[in-house]
Parts: C-alpha cells; sequence; structure tokens
C-alpha cells in the first residue's frame, strides 16, 4: 500500500511517507508553516506511483490524517483537495479507531492516544503502557485484551519550562535537553534536569 500519513499534533505536524508498506521519510514541520505542509504534501504526493489502469493519471495511494487540531486538519483537506482533488481519511471520522476505547467519554479521547496504544500493543501483543512526549505528556494503558483503558495528561518539557518562567520571577525559559548529569550546577541545568 502506499500510503502518506498525516499526524496532526498541537504544536507539529509529522507527514510519512510510506511506499509498497515501506516508511520512506518522515518530515516534521510547524504546524504553523502552511506553506512548507503544502510543499511537503506535494512533493510526497508526487513520489506515489501512478495507477497503471488510470487514464486520468490517478496516484495509487491514499492520504491518512491523524489529528488532535481540526483547524489544522481542514488547512490539510484544503491543500489535498487544491493540489490534487483527492480526499483524506480521517481516523476516527473516515476510518475507525483501530481499538475499543473503555473509558467514560471515548469520543473525546485524542485520536493520537488511542494510534500510539495500537501500535504499541500490535508490538507486544500484550497488555502495555504507553507514553507519549509532546506538547503534552500522556500516559496511557492497553489491557491484555487490546483494549485502551484510559491514562494520564501531564505538561510536556516545553510547557514546564514554560510555565516555570511564566510563574516565577527570576526563572529562565530554556530550551530542554538531554541532561548531561542527574543534578544542575546551576540554574539552566537545573530546570533541565528536573524537567
Amino acid at each position: 500500500m502506499n500510503l502518506i500519513a498525516i499526524d496532526i499534533g498541537n504544536t507539529n505536524i509529522h507527514i510519512g511517507l510510506f511506499l509498497k508498506g515501506q516508511e520512506k521519510s518522515i518530515n516534521t514541520i510547524a504546524g504553523l508553516n502552511e506553506a512548507k505542509i503544502k510543499s511537503i504534501i506535494k512533493e510526497l504526493w508526487l513520489q506515489i506511483p501512478i495507477l497503471e489502469s488510470s487514464k486520468e493519471k490517478k496516484r495509487d495511494g491514499v492520504i491518512v490524517v491523524c489529528s488532535v487540531k481540526s483547524d489544522w486538519t481542514k488547512m490539510v483537506r484544503g491543500i489535498v483537495k487544491e493540489q490534487f482533488d483527492e480526499k483524506i481519511f480521517v481516523i476516527g471520522n473516515d476510518i475507525p479507531l483501530p481499538m475499543p476505547v473503555f473509558v467514560d467519554e471515548p469520543l473525546k479521547v485524542g485520536t493520537d492516544r488511542v494510534i500510539a496504544a495500537a501500535a504499541a500493543y500490535a508490538v507486544v501483543e500484550g497488555a502495555v503502557v504507553v507514553a507519549d512526549v509532546g506538547t503534552a505528556l500522556t500516559i496511557d494503558l492497553v489491557d491484555e485484551h487490546g483494549a485502551f483503558q484510559g491514562g494520564v495528561i501531564c505538561p510536556g518539557p516545553a510547557m514546564k519550562a514554560k510555565a516555570l518562567k511564566d510563574g516565577t520571577s527570576q526563572l529562565p525559559e530554556i530550551t530542554i535537553s538531554k541532561p548531561e548529569a542527574p543534578y544542575g550546577k546551576n540554574t539552566h541545568d537545573a530546570i533541565n534536569c528536573g524537567i
């Protein structure tokens, strides 16, 4: 199968190209950079082969979207329609979720969490805990039968760094990186280690 997979998060959009089921590329773009998103989608779509039987030169591929941000989904839908006269398939709307979701309000669980949980379960083939670090840090539980059971949502590293800067009078906002030691000998390193 030939596929462009688009993961729309709260901060970034990840766009992957898979040809005959094999990963060819993954691109990460700031969600506000519409021109770059359009350019990458176009570049990847043109790598998908044309159907041999198509007189209209239709490409033998689909564009699948997992999204937590509806306005960016609308933007991507518009780009794909305008550039290629194609439609996107949104997980949770056009494509059913890949596992049962046993929580109080299943329709309110971010599809990104369910997709990550399903992928982890497919690899482990048993009960699994899944952590995803992004704008938010999510930790979710899949039971031994492959059902999403819920989890926790916490601020992600960048959000924690911003909160420390905004909530104090002297702490700077830092860019998080892998700490070189378990504790810091200066303010920057202390914040970095703490987060």
